[in-house]
């Protein structure tokens, strides 16, 4: 299912999909509920800034560390590869064991307009020796989400 998620459009497995398929028909508004799993996920790493010449000659600083991401991995529309800050983290019960529960803001325009992600992060796809902190990270995921 893809729909307007005001900066991007948004591609998601509808886990309700059966039964909300009449639903999405018509152009009325509608909320809905977006997470995500991680099948890979790291902290970023703390890289040197970057020095890129435009064609006018003019040089920018870019530290991509810093910089939010959240684009399509290409394959699968509902693939998604993201980076930004960690807002919060628990660890939950999942399956037979145990996962990171992240939220993280993969959008925001600068105007209060954050777009801030749940992450399940299985322990098996968190690709460091420590547990997340608040910080910026680097996630392959899958969206999932229903109509609210």
């Amino acid at each position: 299912v893809t729909v307007d998620a005001g900066a991007v459009p948004l591609t998601f497995y509808d886990t309700r999909f059966c039964l909300n398929r009449s639903s999405y028909q018509g152009t009325r508004k509608r909320k809905v509920m977006i997470a995500a799993m991680a099948y890979e996920c790291a902290p970023t790493l703390r890289e040197e800034p970057v020095d890129i010449v435009d064609p006018l000659g003019t040089t920018v600083h870019v530290n991509p560390a810093g910089i939010n991401m959240f684009m399509s991995s290409g394959e699968h529309e509902e693939e998604v590869f993201l980076q930004g800050p960690v807002r919060e983290v628990w660890e939950v019960d999942f399956l037979e064991g145990k996962a990171f529960w992240l939220t993280v803001t993969v959008l925001d325009d600068g105007d209060d307009q954050a777009f801030d992600l749940p992450i399940l992060v299985p322990h098996a796809a968190w690709a460091c020796d420590r547990p997340p902190q608040l910080e910026y990270v680097r996630a392959s995921v899958w969206l999932q989400g229903y109509l609210a």
